[in-house]
């Protein structure tokens, strides 16, 4: 570890009590106890050399020091054995390497392993210390933990280390600093390891010295990852397991407590592993007829270096041959191409090959080469004949032709077998056996030549003839209406059950005939489902890809087949009919001119025949549809303002692909229009009533006319007598004005003006301008009047509900028919139903009773409802309330 360097020790220096000779009053009196003292080295680089103390007993005792490793351990790094030679003063003394080397921070103690030796003095002060009974007899290097033992004070004790320099042994009184360590066996030095060390291999051992006996710190001051220092063992190891070939200088260190430090340096080679061919000498046979080149040998290498490779391999006075790389890094010797060899001229080479690694190391070994002159192989059983039945099975032996090379060094090789008729159902096994490779019972051919050859290499023997003679050949079937000279036409929507042609077959035999067909293309021409027909489906021209087909017709007696390929079948088109999606389509347009658009009934359309064109047509007169996109417009002018006009029409469209058609319902409805503003008869009237007329009672009719039928020819009434500053006027629905107030105020010739305007459904007006002349007569008329009800539509407000309610009487009406029309739900109700239905609703009539009358309006003014005035207040509230 390392350590505070601090100022050296000097001559005189000491470490414990400066008086021990007086700390005589006592010890501890017990057996194996240990003292640890606070008292450390203030200095750096010195030896105890000497111990003074007082002895209380005659025993042994060990001084001992101690060094601080963190935590309360403390490492014993030194220590004195010395028995007093008696008790009271005494000296123990040492030199050489016997002294004990210290250093800043270290600590004194000591150990009495019977009775205690080292008095003490209780006077006060003095240093911390702690005592143990624990710790024993140590060597120098064990550690103790004083942790578990407590600090105490007030204790002296007699004890104290006198210190020196460090010295040479040579010069014990020089006061010079002491020598550097050294590295004994580094002067420098150079070692050798193989590349093939692993990891972990010893390569060196330091030896280091320090004539002063310190503790010597020793480290590797070069950077190396191929090799490892341990510090402890001081050993060089290798790191890695692969290290290259080559030089690598390592630098080291030593340096004592004091500072002092030495230097070595150790180069370690390593050497490269040597290669090794190890398959040489060798030979080789070759024909003299070899021209191209070839692999004559391939040179086995071996090299233990983990680092190394091959760099090349080289012939030596070798023409006819060469190296070059087998794979890898696997080097092979050759033929060159075209080497000529002449058995008659040469008949043996002999050379040297050489391979060398990355490292320039090389070895070599001889190759023999032999030229021999080919002889063809023979053939020793063929020609011959085999027989075989035709039931035998796929991969049955037939025969085993044998042949022989003169020539030791040549393989014979079987080549593959030919037949001198139609495809040959025999191979033959790298062994000459010939064997069956296909279904003998399905062929027609009961004899075959089989042609056999053989090659040793270099020369081809052959062919030689083995003749097999089939038995029991099965006769195959034959079609015996084909080919066509024309081509099948299949007509669109033709069920696929129908039959286009008869396939006609025979079998001499008689075997049981099956037929089968194959389409092209495959997948659509399987859709037709000829041969044999499929379920009664029909043929769809448009969802064909391909409207022609070939046709592969077989026939098989289950063990031959004759095939026939030429059919063409033709699709031809058909024209279909167009169809609409649905059964109704509905249209709705506002009455109007010519041309007023009632948009499309959006007709879906379908056709099997892509690309057909369409169009629209409509039977009612009173609209027209564009032929195109089927739009509806009004044809002429229509006006439900006329009597009878209807205002549903119930129309057939006709879509056309220009040859087929069909049909579908259009419901045109037909909005009426507010087209009519209503009029007054004239546009100011002059009205004369006399001041006693009676409230209530009419004085005028100035009746207006609308052109429109329905609901926007209802019309109301309303005037503005805003300039007369009350209301003395009111009007009915039907036009008729009556008094609202008494006029009996005013005087002859009054002149009472006010605008009346006319309402209809829709919002449209007129106006008129109104002047009613108030005159008075010599007596007060006497008027009479007839006692009755104010009628339903002489109450304005009833005309616009009233119009509304019967419009939708109306279309409902409407409906219900078409619905009973269409459906069929009325066709089924008989004659009597209908006088059951009558005599029901009879039944149900309600009697009505003879409603009041009305007394005379100008005898009762005191309750008036919506502008009419009645006499009495209990009728009145009843009919304003209905209306």
């Amino acid at each position: 570890m390392g350590i505070d360097v601090g100022a050296d020790c000097t001559s005189g220096t000491s470490v414990g009590d400066n008086t021990p000779l007086t700390r005589n009053s006592g010890d501890f009196g017990v057996n194996g106890m240990s003292l640890w003292t606070d008292d450390a080295l203030g200095c750096t680089c010195g030896v105890i050399y000497e111990w003074l103390y007082y002895a209380q007993s005659v025993n042994i005792v060990y001084f001992q020091v101690w060094r601080d490793t963190g935590g309360d351990v403390y490492e014993l790094v030194g220590q004195h054995q010395h028995t007093p030679t008696g008790t009271g003063s005494n000296t123990a003394t040492f030199t050489g390497i016997n002294r004990i080397p210290v250093n800043q921070g270290d600590i004194i103690g000591w150990y009495s392993p019977v009775a205690s030796v080292v008095s003490y003095k209780n006077n006060g002060g003095g240093p911390d210390y702690r005592t143990s009974t624990a710790v024993g007899a140590l060597v120098v290097g064990n550690t103790h933990d004083w942790s578990g033992d407590a600090t105490q004070s007030g204790k002296r004790f007699g004890f104290q280390a006198m210190i020196q320099p460090v010295v040479t042994p040579f010069d014990k009184c020089s006061v010079a600093a002491g020598t550097a360590p050294t590295i004994t066996n580094l002067a420098p030095t150079t070692t050798s390891i193989s590349d093939t060390s692993q990891t972990g291999f010893l390569v060196f051992t330091l030896v280091v010295y320090d004539d002063d006996g310190d503790t010597i710190t020793t480290s590797m001051t070069s950077a190396s990852t191929e090799f490892a220092f341990d510090a402890n063992t001081l050993r060089v190891t290798t790191a890695v397991n692969t290290i290259a070939a080559g030089s690598y200088p390592l630098t080291f260190r030593v340096q004592d407590s004091c500072g002092k430090t030495g230097t070595g340096t150790l180069t370690i080679t390593v050497t490269n592993s040597p290669i090794y061919i190890t398959n040489l000498p060798s030979y080789a046979v070759v024909s003299q007829d070899i021209t191209t080149q070839t692999l004559l040998h391939t040179l086995a290498t071996s090299d233990a270096s983990p680092t190394d490779s091959i760099a090349s391999c080289n012939l030596a006075a070798a023409p006819k041959f060469s190296t070059a790389i087998v794979t890898g890094t696997t080097y092979g010797i050759y033929s060159i191409l075209n080497p000529g060899f002449d058995y008659l001229t040469t008949k043996k080479y002999q050379f040297d090959a050489t391979c060398t690694d990355s490292y320039g190391a090389s070895d070599s070994g001889t190759f023999y080469v032999y030229v021999t002159a080919n002889t063809p192989p023979i053939f020793t059983n063929l020609p011959d004949k085999a027989t075989i039945a035709s039931t035998i099975a796929t991969g049955t032996s037939v025969f085993a032709v044998t042949a022989t090379d003169v020539d030791v060094a040549d393989t014979v090789t079987f080549n593959g077998v030919t037949c001198l008729t139609g495809t040959c159902p025999f191979t033959i096994t790298a062994g000459g056996e010939i064997q069956t490779n296909a279904d003998i019972s399905a062929l027609t051919i009961p004899g075959y030549e089989v042609y056999v050859t053989i090659t040793d290499g270099t020369n081809t023997v052959g062919p030689r003839t083995l003749t097999v003679i089939v038995t029991g050949i099965n006769s195959p079937p034959v079609i015996r209406n084909t080919p066509l000279t024309f081509s099948l036409s299949l007509m669109e929507n033709s069920a696929k059950s129908n039959s286009i042609y008869q396939i006609n077959a025979a079998d001499p035999d008689s075997d049981t005939l099956t037929y089968s067909i194959t389409y092209t293309p495959a997948t659509e021409g399987a859709t037709l489902g000829y041969c044999p027909p499929s379920s009664a489906t029909v043929v769809d021209y448009e969802s064909l890809t391909s409207k022609s087909f070939t046709a592969d017709i077989s026939v098989t007696d289950g063990a031959a087949t004759d095939t026939y390929s030429t059919f063409t079948i033709d699709v031809i088109d058909i024209n279909e009919a167009p169809a609409f999606g649905t059964t109704i389509y509905y249209v709705t347009g506002n009455e109007g001119s010519a041309g007023e658009s009632f948009g499309n009934p959006g007709f879906t359309v379908t056709d099997p025949d892509t690309g057909d064109t369409h169009s629209y047509t409509v039977d009612c007169p009173a609209i027209t549809m564009d032929s195109s996109t089927g739009a509806v417009t009004l044809s002429g002018t229509y006006d439900l303002d006329i009597s009878g006009t209807a205002s549903v029409l119930t129309c057939t469209a006709t879509v056309s692909d220009g040859e087929l058609t069909d049909t579908t319902q259009l419901i045109v409805t037909i909005n009426d229009v507010n087209d009519h503003t209503p009029a007054f008869s004239q546009s100011d009237y002059t009205i004369y009533t006399t001041i006693y007329g009676n409230v209530g009672g009419i004085i005028g009719n100035i009746a207006a006319t609308d052109g429109d039928l329905g609901i926007y020819g209802a019309i109301s009434y309303s005037i503005d007598s805003s300039t007369l500053n009350d209301t003395y006027f009111g009007v009915s629905g039907t036009g008729d004005l009556y008094l609202n107030k008494d006029l009996s105020s005013f005087g002859n010739g009054a002149y009472l003006p006010f605008t009346a305007t006319v309402t209809d459904y829709g919002g449209l007006t007129d106006t008129a301008n109104v002047v009613v002349i108030v005159y008075i007569t010599t007596t007060v008329p006497t008027t009479t009047t007839t006692e009755r009800y104010i009628t339903f539509f002489e109450y304005p407000p009833n005309i616009p509900w009233f119009t509304l309610l019967f419009m939708t009487a109306f279309a409902v009406a409407a409906v219900f028919s078409y619905l009973a029309y269409t459906q069929g739900f009325l066709i089924n109700l008989t004659r009597e139903d209908f006088k059951s239905l009558c005599r029901e609703k009879k039944k149900g009539n309600i009697k009505r009773k003879h409603p009041r009358k009305i007394k005379h309006f100008a005898s009762g003014q005191r309750d008036r409802q919506r502008g009419v005035k009645f006499a009495s207040p209990n009728l009145a509230h009843p009919i304003n309330t209905s209306l």
